[in-house]
C-alpha cells in the first residue's frame, strides 16, 4: 500500500561491525550531511559492469534500527576501479558508497548524485576486505518508522574519485521495503521483537497487475494454445508483501467463462472471444486472499513481431495501402500487425512489410528487374518483405 510522504530527517547510523554512517540526512532537495566527504560533486559518471549492489537486502537488529543493503565488491574489483579512476592508483582519492531515496520518490529515474532528494553515504568502516552496508533508520537515532514499513527504498553503491567527482556506479539499483524483508526474516524463524512488529504490521494484499503483458506466438516462454490466442502473462494477478510483489506466491485461479479464458496448468489462457469473470485466490500464513476482475479476450489477442512500415511522408495511397493490407491479415488470421512510420533507422534485419518509397526500399529495394504483378512490385531482402508500386 502507497503511503504519503512527510518530509522527515533520517539518520544512517554506524553498523556495531561497521556499515555505511550518514549522520542526519533529510529527503529534501538539500541533502545535509555531518560528514563533509559525501559532499563531492559528481561529474562524468559511468557505469560499470559486474560492479553490484546485492538485490536482497537486511534488518538492522541493533538500534537504530532499519533496512540494510549490502555492496560486495572483490579485492581485483576494487583494485580495477580505483586504476580507472585514478591513474595512479591511489585509493585515497576514490570513495566508495551508496545512494539511497524511497522508490516512490525516484519514480522511473535513473539514481544517480544529481537525483532530487538523494541521501548520500560513504562507509567510514568496511565489514572485511570486500563488503561494506549502508543502514536506513529514523529521525533523530530512532529505528524505522511505520510509515517506512510499506514504503520500498532504492540503493545504489558507487565510487567516486573525491578530486575530479569522475564516478562509477553500479550496474543495478536494490529495491526493498522493510516490510518485505522482515516478513521473510520472521518467516525464516527471527523472532526478535522489531522483526516481529514490522512483519505482522506490513501490508499483504492481492492485486491486479494492471501492466499484464501479453506474449505472442515467438516470445520466449509463450505458448500457443489455438489458432486465435495466446498464452496471458502468468502475473495477472499479482500477491504484494509491503509494496514488493512476491514472485514466489502462488496464485490460483477460476473463469466464470470458459469458453472465452480457461484456466490450464494453472495459468489463465485466452481460448476464444468473450468476457470472463477471472478470481485469483491465494492463502498466505493461513489467511485466504480473494481478488475478481472481469477481462476481455480482446486484451489477449495475438500481434505479430513484424510491422507494416511506411513512410515518413507517406502520402494518401501508401496509408490506404497499408490499413487495407492490416485488415487483410487480420481478417484471415485473427492476428494484428502494427502500421508504424519510419524513423530512418530500420535495418532489413529487423521484421517489416515496407509499403512504398520507405527509405529502407529505396536503400535496399531497386524497382528495376523485379518481378510484376498487376499492381505493384515485391521483394524480400533478409527479414523484411517490399512492396513497391
Amino acid at each position: 500500500m502507497k503511503k504519503s510522504f512527510k518530509f522527515k530527517i533520517v539518520s544512517l547510523a554506524l553498523c556495531a561491525i561497521s556499515c555505511l554512517v550518514l549522520a542526519m540526512a533529510t529527503f529534501t532537495k538539500t541533502v545535509k550531511t555531518a560528514n563533509a566527504t559525501t559532499q563531492v560533486t559528481a561529474t562524468t559518471m559511468h557505469t560499470l559492469e559486474g560492479f553490484t549492489i546485492n538485490e536482497t537486502a537486511s534488518v538492522r537488529r541493533t538500534e537504530p534500527m532499519g533496512i540494510r543493503f549490502t555492496t560486495v565488491v572483490s579485492a581485483e574489483q576494487k583494485a580495477k576501479i580505483v586504476n580507472l579512476l585514478d591513474e595512479d592508483g591511489d585509493a585515497s582519492k576514490v570513495q566508495f558508497g551508496t545512494l539511497i531515496l524511497p522508490t516512490d520518490m525516484l519514480g522511473s529515474k535513473e539514481l544517480t548524485h544529481d537525483t532530487p532528494s538523494v541521501v548520500i553515504a560513504v562507509p567510514t568502516k568496511w565489514n572485511s576486505e570486500t563488503v561494506y552496508t549502508a543502514v536506513l533508520g529514523g529521525p533523530g537515532g530512532a529505528n524505522l518508522g511505520a510509515s517506512y514499513y510499506d514504503r520500498p527504498i532504492s540503493a545504489r553503491s558507487f565510487a567516486i574519485n573525491t578530486e575530479t567527482g569522475e564516478v562509477y556506479y553500479t550496474e543495478n539499483t536494490a529495491s526493498r521495503s522493510i516490510g518485505f524483508v522482515a516478513y521473510y526474516a520472521h518467516k525464516g524463524g527471527d523472532k526478535s521483537e522489531y522483526v516481529e512488529t514490522v512483519a505482522n504490521a506490513t501490508t499483504k494484499e492481492l492485486v491486479f497487475n494492471e501492466n499484464v503483458s501479453i506474449h505472442n506466438a515467438e516470445s520466449e516462454g509463450s505458448i500457443v494454445v489455438s489458432n486465435e490466442y495466446d498464452k496471458s502473462s502468468a502475473n495477472a494477478f499479482a500477491f504484494k508483501i509491503g509494496g514488493i510483489v512476491d514472485l514466489d506466491t502462488v496464485v490460483s485461479y477460476t473463469s466464470s467463462n470458459e469458453s472465452a479464458i480457461s484456466v490450464e496448468n494453472g495459468e489463465l489462457v485466452a481460448v476464444g472471444e468473450g468476457v470472463s469473470t477471472v478470481t485469483a485466490t491465494v492463502t498466505v500464513d493461513e489467511i485466504v486472499y480473494e481478488l475478481s476482475k472481469a477481462i476481455s479476450t480482446a486484451e489477449y489477442a495475438p500481434s505479430s513481431s513484424y510491422k507494416i512500415l511506411v513512410p515518413a511522408n507517406a502520402d494518401s495511397y501508401e496509408t490506404q495501402a497499408a490499413k487495407k493490407l492490416q485488415s487483410i491479415i487480420k481478417e484471415a488470421t485473427g492476428v494484428n500487425f502494427a502500421i508504424v512510420t519510419e524513423s530512418g533507422n530500420e535495418t532489413t534485419a529487423e521484421k517489416y512489410i515496407s509499403i512504398g518509397d520507405t527509405v529502407l526500399a529505396t536503400d535496399n529495394c531497386d524497382l528495376d528487374g523485379l518481378a510484376k504483378d498487376t499492381a505493384s512490385r515485391v521483394k524480400t531482402v533478409d527479414n523484411t518483405v517490399f512492396v513497391r508500386g
